[in-house]
């Protein structure tokens, strides 16, 4: 996605295929849990008003997950206050005192199933967070690379890279090559001092190898 600016007609915003996509996956996903949090009250109420008291809270699971998975700490408060609004119901819909403590404790299972499910989605979060880090990282790297190797190819000047320690030449760039007459293959395979003339070679050797 990115913005346009006009002069006479504001901000022109672009969504890319990927954004687009994003954008429509959010909205299933926010639709379906809509219709599956609504229809999970209806049936309870349906079922409470027939002193039918098992089953249908199974269907709050559902709602609960898909919220704590897509939506994290936004969807571990939408669970609690699904969770509330399924006690709510048994307390105004049953007069037994059992149903009521079983509602409670099914409460407290909805929140800690929340709870694990925010959790493990937080973690798998951060674990694509870092791995699309260490991905742009890379790309990064390698475009620098890109760069530098076409400002040594090009370069006007002759460029020469070597082994600090062993004096081996690692590296160089055409124009190297010209200025001295000599391939890259055969270049490769000698010392920096092998470039100098006779008498500047036994004294280079020394200093590089100590």
């Amino acid at each position: 996605m990115y913005v346009e600016r006009g002069l006479e007609r504001g901000v022109v915003v672009h969504i890319g295929p990927a954004s687009k996509a994003s954008f429509q996956s959010g909205r299933k996903v926010f639709f379906t849990l809509a219709v599956l949090t609504l229809l999970s009250i209806g049936l309870s109420v349906v079922f409470l008003s027939l002193n039918v008291a098992i089953i249908f809270q199974n269907i709050f699971y559902i709602p609960i997950i898909i919220a704590c998975l897509y939506y994290r700490q936004r969807g571990l408060i939408f669970s609690i206050v699904i969770a509330c609004i399924y006690f709510f119901l048994v307390l105004v819909l049953t007069p037994g005192m059992e149903l009521l403590i079983e509602a409670g404790v099914r409460v407290l299972v909805f929140i800690v199933i929340a709870v694990v499910i925010t959790y493990l989605s937080i973690s798998r979060n951060r674990g694509l967070i870092d791995i699309a880090g260490l991905e742009q990282a890379e790309n990064d790297l390698r475009e620098s690379e890109t760069k530098f190797r076409s400002v040594f190819e090009e370069a006007r000047e002759g460029i020469l890279l070597i082994d600090f320690e062993t004096g081996t030449i690692v590296d160089c760039n055409p124009e190297f090559e010209r200025q001295t007459g000599r391939r890259f293959e055969e270049l490769k395979k000698m010392k920096i001092w092998d470039l100098r003339p006779p008498e500047w070679s036994r004294q280079t050797g020394r200093f590089i190898t100590g």
